[in-house]
Parts: C-alpha cells; structure tokens; sequence
C-alpha cells in the first residue's frame, strides 16, 4: 500500500531542476528577458517543487510552483477565483494553468 501511496505521489509532483524549470517556463509563453525573474520567483516561493501547499494565518493557502492564494486566484473543491480553476489543479506536474494563472497576477 504504501508504495502504491508513492508511485502515485511520484506522478502527481515534481521537484524542478533550475534548467527543467526554465525550459518549462518558456514552452509556456514566459517572456525569455524576465525568465530569471520568474525562475527566482518560483525557487523562493515553491521551492521549484509542484505539489508544495501552506496553509496561511489568514486562513487561505497559497499552491503549486508559483504558491497561488485562494483568497482571490483559485477556489478549493471547484473551479472560481480570478483564474476561475480548482487549487488543487496547482498541485500537479502540469503547469499549464499554474503559467496561465500567474501570468494574470
């Protein structure tokens, strides 16, 4: 069971190399004259790490590579928020909402 636990966990999240994270970034539309803004952005808030959450003391939690707050952004459970998409979708390898939503902020 907990094997299964982390092949499944493996699958859903990434921890980023610096070099994964820029070439990501650019397949994504992120300007190539801010990409080191944005890699240092995501190594400071994420730690380029897909699946990080952290619960705030204002009771929201921020998501994901970029740590997108709920407050205004996502919604948890169903899709709402600015970007219009569920949290938890910023918690996966995917990050193809995560770019379109941080390119917004």
């Amino acid at each position: 069971f907990n094997l299964l636990l982390l092949t499944q966990s493996e699958t859903e999240a990434k921890l980023l190399t610096r070099c994964q994270l820029a070439k990501e970034l650019l397949r994504h539309d992120f300007p190539r004259s801010y990409l080191s803004n944005w890699v240092c952005l995501v190594e400071s808030e994420s730690g380029r790490s897909t699946s990080k959450s952290m619960q705030l003391p204002n009771q929201s939690v921020s998501y994901g590579l970029f740590q997108i707050n709920s407050k205004n952004w996502c919604r948890k459970g169903r899709r709402g928020g600015i970007c219009n998409i569920k949290c938890e979708e910023f918690l996966n390898d995917e990050i193809s909402d995560d770019s379109r939503c941080a390119m917004q902020i």
